[in-house]
């Protein structure tokens, strides 16, 4: 579900629409997004787009298919959900609140249990929400450790991405950002 601009100036997502602002857009590429977040956060821009592309590319694609890729926070955040799961966001920025630590940090969608690296059990703070209708959690991951995943952890993540997309039905969010 994509924003569309209507030929009287109009946006409109899911039936709903208002008026454009000086702040809104028609849907971004995902490089003009990823770019867009990295220089609001003052983050490298190539680095940035490597791991916004690396999860992006893991997502399997009937996931893929039901996500929405946004913008948010005044361009900020860079968030994909499957229905109202968050699958992925950087910087991993709470859904209230702001930290100026979250900048280099990015929350991921991760099955109970089968953590990244090898650990045990994540380290304090690194369980950034858990999901009360599925077995999964948000991990908190800096950038360097999203672009060292090893295969095997990628395979948690796809299959983290899968139970989200078989999850109770919850709201759909409207994209902003196209991940083709």
């Amino acid at each position: 579900m994509y924003i569309r601009k209507a030929r009287d100036g109009r946006y409109t997502a899911d039936g709903r629409s208002w008026q454009a602002t000086k702040a809104t857009r028609g849907a971004y590429s995902l490089t003009d997004a990823a770019d867009e977040v990295a220089r609001r956060n003052k983050l490298e821009p190539l680095i940035f787009r490597k791991v916004v592309r690396r999860v992006v590319a893991q997502i399997p694609t009937p996931v893929k298919q039901a996500c929405s890729a946004r913008l948010i926070r005044s361009g900020r955040c860079f968030s994909i959900n499957v229905m109202n799961y968050l699958v992925f966001r950087t910087p991993a920025l709470p859904d209230v609140g702001h930290t100026s630590e979250s900048n280099g940090y990015c929350f991921l969608i991760w099955p109970r249990g089968h953590w990244p690296f090898g650990w045990r059990r994540p380290s304090e703070g690194r369980i950034g929400f858990r999901f009360a209708a599925i077995e999964t959690v948000n991990i908190v991951l800096t950038l360097a450790e999203v672009l060292a995943l090893r295969p095997d952890d990628w395979h948690s993540f796809r299959s983290a991405c899968r139970m989200a997309l078989k999850g109770p039905r919850t709201r759909n969010w409207p994209a902003n950002v196209r991940m083709a």
